[in-house]
């Protein structure tokens, strides 16, 4: 006669849900040519960023102009800081 083997003790728990929280950036999927991609990369790793902290940094500077490097240098200047 052959035993019969229960699972008995072995159910899994049921998996907790988890709650995400409120999404606070936007999602935007771009093409770009392979060579680009690997110069993001490889600069991104070079400063130690993800590849999506660079690409913000640089689209922050050219749509918001007034925080990129050449302009606060030059507000520093006239202040007088440097």
């Amino acid at each position: 006669m052959v035993a019969n083997k229960t699972k008995a003790n072995t159910k899994t728990p049921p998996k907790k849900k988890t709650v995400k929280p409120p999404v606070e950036h936007v999602k935007f999927v771009l093409r770009i040519p392979p060579q680009l991609h690997s110069k993001i990369k490889k600069q991104a790793k070079g400063n130690f960023q993800s590849m999506n902290e660079f690409i913000t940094q640089g689209m922050s500077t050219i749509v918001e102009p007034k925080n990129s490097l050449p302009n606060l240098i030059r507000r520093l200047e006239k202040k007088g800081v440097i």
